[in-house]
């Protein structure tokens, strides 16, 4: 039981970290490429995917949480 509270938490975790580093970097990349202009390819490329991450989490998230409540449940 314990660890299916961990596994929901740490689910919850990922998912506010993942979304906080992409909307620090979407807010961070207008002076990020005025510094470095030659990166803001790679800088566009690692924010889509930060936000590609960020929706399979979001879309996964109801999986995970559904497995771990049904996992409570046969215990």
């Amino acid at each position: 039981m314990v660890v299916n509270i961990t596994h929901i938490v740490l689910a919850g975790i990922v998912l506010i970290t993942l979304l906080t580093v992409t909307l620090l970097s979407l807010y961070y990349r207008h002076q990020f490429i005025s510094h470095y202009p030659q990166f803001s390819r790679s800088y566009d490329l690692m924010l889509l995917g930060l936000f590609l991450a960020v929706l399979t989490k979001t879309l996964f998230l109801p999986l995970d949480l559904n497995n771990a409540v049904h996992s409570l449940r046969t215990e």
